[in-house]
């Protein structure tokens, strides 16, 4: 049988919001000085950012014993704030 990857809550809070931010937050500084103009480093960024909170999700999601496929979640207006918020707050195994 094979381990779930898991984190906890203060685990998930520095990855999805901590350390995913990073990345997000130069790529507006970048769009920002770019006059709103997108180039490939911005996209990257946001990718990378992306890719660091859905990691955090899906294995926030193992530590409540719940299917990864609810990540989808997070890309319903309204409900996503929800979910993140949940998944902040839920105490896990």
């Amino acid at each position: 049988m094979l381990n779930k990857p898991t984190i906890g809550r203060l685990e998930y809070f520095f990855y999805a919001y901590i350390i995913a931010a990073v990345p997000s937050g130069y790529a507006s500084y970048l769009l920002n000085e770019n006059g709103g103009q997108y180039n490939g480093t911005i996209w990257f960024l946001y990718i990378i950012s992306m890719i660091i909170a859905l990691t955090a999700v899906v294995k926030r999601l193992g530590d409540l014993n719940l299917s990864p496929i609810l990540c989808i979640l997070l890309f319903v207006p309204i409900l996503n704030i929800l979910f993140a918020l949940y998944l902040l707050f839920a105490s896990g195994s």
